[in-house]
């Protein structure tokens, strides 16, 4: 018997972090999304390293708070069940921001989720063609131990498969696109600053604690 250690309301990962600021404060955080093997996680970690803020990652999160893998989580209680916890994690990401975010490939699934993710910051998809997904997923050691097939299709099949159902909300979720290809993911993340720095500078970026009202917010999923 699997036991979850996730409870009915996950405690604050940005406990953690003091220099988020006080809880309820809202802030932008800058969320990174896209399919497994698009680099979210290390790009997360240069951007934020760039941007002085705090670098996560939601299935870090989630894996610590269950202490179980992804794969694990999915074999027990089923991809809603994920979610379900998904979508605590995600519920638990507002104003305290500084944070660069690193999303899982279907955070982006539940339109709570998307709801909530636009209410608290910016989304970047990185985008990659299904043939660099694979090409990634194929060679990563991580992903026969921690990622849990998405389909009853193999390998690249179900890149494309998967893919294909998700890239219009990627699309319509993102206020920034990148095409990943071969880039480093220094350049990627330096991209994805500057753009970050302009729309500051604009006046739709983060803006002050003061000048926003405490927003009510739910745990869906």
């Amino acid at each position: 018997i699997v036991r979850f250690f996730c409870g009915t309301r996950c405690n604050n990962d940005y406990d953690r972090f003091p220099s988020l600021g006080a809880k309820g404060n809202c802030h932008m955080n800058l969320y990174l999304i896209g399919y497994r093997g698009s680099g979210k996680s290390t790009v997360a970690s240069i951007a934020a390293e760039q941007l002085g803020r705090v670098s996560l990652d939601s299935d870090d999160l989630i894996e610590n708070r269950t202490r179980h893998s992804i794969k694990e989580i999915f074999a027990s209680l089923g991809e809603a069940g994920f979610r379900r916890i998904e979508t605590e994690v995600i519920g638990s990401f507002r104003g305290e921001s500084k944070a660069v975010i690193a999303l899982g490939g279907g955070a982006i699934l539940a339109e709570a989720n998307r709801n909530h993710l636009k209410n608290t910051g910016k989304l970047v998809w990185l985008k990659a063609s299904a043939e660099t997904l694979w090409s990634r997923i194929e060679n990563d050691p991580q992903t026969v131990d921690r990622r849990p097939a998405l389909s009853n299709l193999a390998g690249m099949e179900e890149v494309k498969t998967v893919l294909a159902k998700r890239e219009p909300i990627y699309a319509a979720c993102a206020d920034y696109t990148i095409e990943v290809g071969e880039l480093p993911a220094k350049e990627i993340a330096e991209d994805i600053c500057r753009w970050w720095r302009s729309v500051d500078k604009s006046g739709d970026g983060p803006i002050e604690i003061s000048s926003i009202p405490r927003p009510v917010t739910d745990l869906d999923h």
